[in-house]
């Protein structure tokens, strides 16, 4: 029978981490979560190897916080003692397993995606308390695609002030990635277009597109 999980309590300096890692990691996201949430949640450590492959994005960020002096919920060690970190050390069968499992560990997350309908609704409820969104890994403008997407149904009175505001609204819906990407290509296109806002940049490509279009047909005349 294998030995069952069990949690130890190490020195953070005493974590060996991996020289290669491919997963690129989000610190400032990390450590908001980690100062609303507290450490909830153990490094994994080989035990053949005493190296890290599972909670690098983590390690990395609450060396940064001790080195500052911030507080982290969940770790104990304080007067100048070096926090200690739960672990949890499960036995590989060797390097090239670690390996497979590091990927694993991280792909798998990445490739379930979401039910974006659920994942709206509850990002609405928690943006109704201050900081509600705060840690959670969304950015302002992922989190306002979302409530606005799969937001509430008009009613009479929101449709009628609607039809009667001088402003009208476009909403275009795609992906998390595909969102980033947009969101960067605009932000380019903004620069070069010498615009402020996406409004003015929506406004910048249909004059270009209707200027180009117009010679077309004028150069189709001749």
């Amino acid at each position: 029978m294998a030995d069952p999980l069990a949690i130890e309590w190490l020195p953070i300096d005493s974590i060996q981490v991996r020289k290669e890692n491919p997963k690129r990691h989000d610190l400032r996201q990390i450590e908001e979560s980690i100062r609303r949430f507290g450490f909830v949640q153990p490094l994994i450590v080989d035990k053949t190897t005493g190296t890290l492959i599972a909670g690098h994005g983590r390690l990395q960020v609450i060396k940064k916080m001790m080195k500052e002096g911030k507080i982290c919920p969940g770790l104990v060690g304080d007067n100048g003692v070096p926090w200690k970190v739960p672990v949890v050390r499960v036995a590989l069968k060797s390097e090239r397993e670690a390996k497979a499992y590091l990927i694993a560990d991280n792909r798998l997350t990445e490739k379930g995606g979401w039910d974006e309908a659920s994942l709206g609704a509850m990002v609405r409820d928690l943006a109704k308390e201050k900081d509600g969104l705060r840690g959670i890994g969304l950015s302002k403008l992922e989190a306002s695609r979302l409530m606005g997407k799969f937001g509430e149904s008009f009613t009479e009175a929101s449709a009628k002030g609607y039809v009667t505001s001088s402003i009208r609204q476009i909403t275009l819906y795609y992906s998390f990635q595909e969102f980033q990407a947009y969101i960067s290509r605009m932000e380019k296109a903004m620069a070069q277009a010498g615009v402020k806002n996406h409004t003015e940049l929506f406004k910048a490509l249909l004059a270009d597109w209707e200027k180009k279009h117009a010679n077309h047909r004028s150069q189709a005349k001749k």
